[in-house]
């Protein structure tokens, strides 16, 4: 009960006031209420009624403090083992290995390494068994199991689901691929930019012709070229998501090699394929395995400028000119309307070639036409 002090007349003001007082403490009561230590009673300077508080205020702050919570969790953008990813806007470059192969691990560390002193600004996941893998030049490790009932590529597939939905642009490479240039996260959003990009890859050797490998869109329904997953560019999107759900489809059906499922899943969806250019992603390939056998080895045209990855190489191939580098051996004459790399045979050193006569001196023996398509016919 509230009690007036001083002349009647004063009563009735004084009584307001002290009841908006009453009322302020009650807020501030139920506010004080939120938190754990004053579920019993409510303590601070406005508080001076210690009321109990109610089990509605209880509740209320356990209510507040899971959200906060929950929020906060997901506040977190870096995890040590990333099972969960959140939105970047960012583009990503993921290795895998597994199964303790110390062949492959040496691989991907170099290329990580290589990669990520080259393009800072590009994030790197690495999905392994192995934790001792991680390191400075690693922004997500997301860890595995050894095994799975669907084989390796199912494993990685599976993340990549995760990983895409995620990121702006992802890259997928294997774990031999070498970074030979400094600029890759623009060359990946330049490449990603059309609207109808939904997924890109190199393309495994090809008895047909377009052996001048610029960008090309084709739907594998008509033209049946094999994807070569040496690297995978992926944006993005609803039909990322779609063609991602098929191909992990395909490997459960027992198709275990990733390119075999790929290209399965591609005819399946219709989804539009584009064909990364030559200078994106070099790699080489044999002219008719059938007729000739794996040799001689040759890269797709390249086209003007810098390479920016290459699949794998021999480094016994590189002559002293080029030490042990392979991306000065791709870059040489980099402003030439085209170039092509090519190896003779296994002991054979690798030649930077530009010109029709010398292609024609090397490959003519082999297929004219792959030197006529790259130095004289227009860009595909």
């Amino acid at each position: 009960m509230l009690r007036c002090k001083g002349e009647p007349s004063n009563c009735a003001s004084q009584c307001t006031t002290k009841m908006q007082e009453r009322k302020l403490a009650d807020k501030e009561c139920n506010l004080c209420g939120r938190m754990r230590y004053l579920f019993e009673h409510c303590i601070g300077k406005e508080c001076k009624l210690r009321r109990r508080c109610s089990s509605y205020s209880h509740w209320k702050f356990v209510l507040f403090f899971t959200l906060a919570l929950i929020i906060l969790h997901l506040g977190i953008l870096r995890t040590e083992d990333a099972d969960l990813f959140f939105a970047v806007e960012e583009t990503c470059a993921v290795f895998s290995v597994y199964g303790g192969k110390k062949r492959y691990e040496n691989e991907v560390t170099n290329s990580i390494i290589r990669l990520k002193t080259n393009n800072p600004d590009i994030r790197v996941f690495l999905i392994s068994d192995n934790p001792s893998l991680k390191s400075q030049y690693i922004d997500y490790f997301v860890k595995v199991k050894s095994t799975s009932e669907h084989g390796t590529w199912f494993t990685r597939t599976q993340a990549l689901q995760k990983i895409t939905h995620r990121c702006i642009a992802t890259i997928a490479l294997d774990s031999h691929v070498t970074s030979c240039s400094q600029n890759l996260r623009t060359r990946m959003l330049e490449l990603i930019a059309p609207e109808d990009f939904v997924i890109g890859t190199n393309l495994v050797h090809d008895l047909s012709v377009h052996w001048k490998a610029s960008p090309l869109k084709y739907t594998q329904m008509k033209i049946k070229k094999f994807p070569h997953n040496c690297v995978v560019l992926l944006k993005r999107g609803y039909y990322t998501q779609k063609i991602l759900k098929a191909w992990l489809e395909e490997i459960k059906n027992g198709f275990r090699d990733d390119q075999q499922a790929l290209h399965r899943a591609l005819l399946k969806t219709s989804i539009v394929h584009t064909r990364l250019p030559e200078r994106f992603i070099a790699a080489f390939k044999s002219i008719d395995r059938n007729r000739f056998g794996f040799w001689p080895r040759f890269t797709y045209g390249i086209d003007p400028g810098p390479v920016d990855l290459l699949h794998s190489y021999h480094s016994k191939a590189l002559s002293a000119e080029f030490g042990t580098d392979v991306c000065r051996l791709l870059n040489k004459n980099a402003e030439a309307n085209v170039r092509m790399i090519y190896q003779e045979g296994e002991n054979s050193m690798y030649e930077n070639i530009q010109n029709q006569s010398s292609c024609l001196s090397r490959l003519g023996k082999y297929e004219s036409l792959i030197c006529e398509e790259l130095f004289h016919s227009a860009i595909f």
